[in-house]
């Protein structure tokens, strides 16, 4: 087995434009490499060009972001119903 790293000179993990695939997926598609190893989200259009392996890990990513101090003013009308009053 003879293995040779490539890295994608677009730096994208690749996208549909103009009928032709960009990025780590166009190199696949292309047949320029024989796989990939990608953090890319699995999509419908990219199936529809590339085979995927079942994931082997799954991390969930979240954003933490400040919680509000006071309410939006477009919850007026429900506020009476919230539970806190």
């Amino acid at each position: 087995m003879n293995l040779v790293p490539v890295r994608d000179p677009e730096a994208t993990w690749g996208a549909l434009v103009n009928g032709r695939w960009t990025g780590i997926a166009g190199m696949v598609s292309r047949k320029e490499v024989d796989f990939a190893v990608s953090a890319s989200f699995q999509t419908p259009y990219r199936e529809q060009a590339l085979d995927y392996t079942h994931y082997y890990y799954i991390q969930v990513l979240k954003f933490i972001i400040q919680a509000p101090t006071e309410k939006p003013r477009a919850l007026v009308i429900v506020r009476p119903f919230l539970p806190e009053v």
